[in-house]
């Protein structure tokens, strides 16, 4: 009867509940902390959002030409920067454009390419010949800038230039000043650590070329037209590579802003795939896909101001092989680094 009464026991047992490490309170202090979290992220997005839709606003509301916003940079500042994106035809043929706008309406001295200082004695014969023939610079394609879909873009900004030089007296006439490193676009592959060297020297050789001109011709105006990564005018851009010292890079507009007036334009627009030739690839910034997503697709130019502060890394960052890009500091602001922005669609 015990031995029954004993297996009966056993079998009706019930064990003791255990409870985890962090028991009852530690559990709803975790969930408090989830919800606090959830709630902070759903005001952000929704502060982002708002942001964003303010943006659009702007850009719904802004009337006129793009162009107009670089002829009136180009009126009140000495130096106005236009960023390329390479690739894209649609950026070349608004920054030929310009050239013509800018020297009707206030003049222009000079403009100022990515090509290496070694070709300059074929774009000076370029623009001495008359009648035109561009076969200098097609003989000799890193005047061009870029092989691919662009090219005949490209070639049109100094078909531009020869052009209002025929109509323009032997004082006014306009150069085409070719200030990147010798031997520049590299005809050939890099390692990512002498790329990443190679970016500095650049810069430091543009500034010496753009500082000779500006000391040849006192009080000149110029037009520089580079990719975008030269067109920030404060901060700098990090390039790192496995296993070395970070390479800290100033851009060009940020040195020459130190000493002159400058004014910075961004530019978003259409572009083909990004080529093996570009070390440090700009490819636009965060604003087009604001604009995207708030059906804007129209050409426009608006004076970067306090709305669009909230973009965060406002520039698209891009990784190349072996090489981490990146623009400082990263709490920058889009004003921080440019004055104005232009959309050219999609």
């Amino acid at each position: 009867m015990w031995n029954v009464v004993r297996r009966m026991d056993r079998r009706t047992w019930i064990p003791s509940r255990k409870y985890g490490r962090l028991g009852v309170t530690g559990a709803v202090a975790v969930l408090a902390v989830a919800a606090i979290l959830l709630v902070s992220w759903i005001l952000d997005w929704r502060g982002a959002s708002a942001a964003d839709r303010g943006i659009a606003e702007l850009a719904k509301s802004a009337i006129g030409d793009p162009v107009d916003l670089v002829t009136e940079a180009a009126r009140t500042n000495r130096i106005v920067f236009i960023s390329d994106i390479h690739s894209s035809t649609a950026v070349k043929q608004f920054a030929a454009r310009a050239i013509g706008q800018i020297v009707e309406r206030s003049g222009l001295d000079a403009v100022v390419l990515e090509i290496g200082t070694d070709l300059q004695p074929y774009i000076d014969g370029y623009l001495d010949r008359a009648p035109e023939d561009a076969s200098v610079l097609l003989t000799h394609g890193r005047t061009l800038r870029e092989p691919g879909a662009a090219t005949r873009a490209y070639l049109e900004l100094y078909r531009t230039v020869w052009r209002l030089n025929q109509e323009l007296g032997p004082d006014q006439r306009i150069r085409i000043v070719a200030a990147d490193l010798p031997g520049w676009p590299r005809a050939g592959a890099l390692s990512p650590s002498e790329s990443a060297r190679r970016m500095a020297e650049r810069e430091e050789h543009m500034l010496q070329t753009v500082d000779a001109l500006l000391a040849t011709m006192p009080g000149a105006r110029l037009l520089v037209f580079m990719t975008g990564l030269h067109v920030l005018k404060s901060g700098n851009v990090t390039f790192q590579t496995g296993g070395t010292a970070p390479v800290i890079v100033t851009p060009l507009a940020a040195r020459l802003a130190q000493s002159e007036k400058v004014y910075s334009l961004l530019v978003d627009a259409p572009a083909a795939a990004v080529t093996g030739r570009d070390v440090a690839p700009y490819l636009g910034t965060r604003v087009a896909g604001v604009l995207e997503e708030a059906g804007v697709r129209r050409r426009l130019g608006l004076r970067v101001t306090s709305a669009f502060d909230h973009l965060r890394q406002p520039i698209r960052e891009t990784r190349t092989p072996g090489i981490e890009i990146g623009i400082n500091p990263r709490d920058y602001r889009l004003r921080d680094v440019a004055d104005g922005y232009i959309h050219l669609g999609r």
